[in-house]
């Protein structure tokens, strides 16, 4: 029997180290949770011991609301702080964002809540993000969460994704040897083992590329050794033949500034999301 929760109550985990520049900023990341018109959450930072005044802010902000949880301590990178917000966290559904984001607008919580009641034995929702590529143009980003997708290295943005917090006794915590690609591993061992999902056809937050998983030697490395351990010889090779095919592409089109004329006919031709 499927027992529904009225009003789940929503952890937000935000691992931090020195974010506290630039206009993407632990202020405003930390602004765009507590805007929310849905109340029923806890906010708890991870702070890797910062040295630019990151977590004087943070306190700042938990004085005047007691949703909010913090530790400073020295961790073994972001998926190490991740498993210690999921470890503190005390909320029906977990949602991971970075000091570099922020949610787009003020419902998203309530919004991804009442999907939780007309699905209450999916584990996964799925929304989107956005993000800006370097000469200015804005993207979207969605990926649903199946079999095909992750056999190619993708999967859906953990940044668009809420957690059922049941998952993790069920699936395992992030594993920290990865540096770049822990999220990806997990969705893995998700989808092995059957972990059921739906889609919000929302983007939830926008990031600011430039992070430690957006280095894409690192990432490649990792995803591709990760598709090969759960997925067998030849989705490895697929990965390698294809994400190096098309960063040559993307080379060339760059140069010839032909970029954003292939994202138009991308869009319009579905083959071509295969690459």
């Amino acid at each position: 029997m499927v027992i529904k929760i009225l009003k789940p109550k929503i952890s937000i985990i935000i691992a931090v180290f020195n974010g506290n520049s630039g206009d993407y900023n632990i202020k405003k990341t930390i602004n765009s949770v507590l805007n929310q018109n849905y109340e029923k959450f806890e906010l708890i930072v991870v702070d890797g011991l910062s040295k630019d005044g990151t977590i004087e802010v943070v306190k700042k902000f938990s004085v005047k609301d007691d949703r909010i949880k913090w530790v400073s301590e020295k961790d073994r990178g972001i998926y190490d702080a991740m498993n210690k917000g999921i470890n503190l966290s005390s909320g029906d559904y977990l949602y991971f964002l970075n000091s570099d984001d922020y949610l787009v607008d003020n419902s998203i919580f309530s919004e991804v809540v009442e999907l939780i009641k007309l699905n209450p034995t999916s584990e996964l929702i799925c929304g989107g993000v956005s993000y800006f590529r370097p000469e200015g143009t804005k993207i979207n980003y969605f990926d649903s969460f199946n079999g095909f997708s992750l056999k190619r290295g993708r999967q859906p943005p953990h940044q668009g994704t809420f957690f059922k917090k049941s998952l993790f006794e069920k699936v395992g915590l992030f594993d920290i040897n990865y540096k770049s690609s822990a999220d990806f591993d997990f969705f893995c061992r998700c989808y092995l083992k059957k972990i059921s999902s739906i889609n919000f056809n929302k983007v939830v937050a926008s990031f600011q590329r430039g992070g430690f998983s957006s280095k894409g030697d690192v990432s490649f490395i990792e995803t591709s050794k990760i598709i090969k351990k759960y997925f067998g010889l030849f989705w490895w090779i697929y990965q390698v033949i294809v994400v190096k095919t098309k960063e040559f592409l993307k080379f060339i089109l760059v140069k010839s500034k032909l970029i954003n004329f292939f994202y138009f006919i991308r869009k319009r031709v579905k083959f071509l999301w295969i690459i």
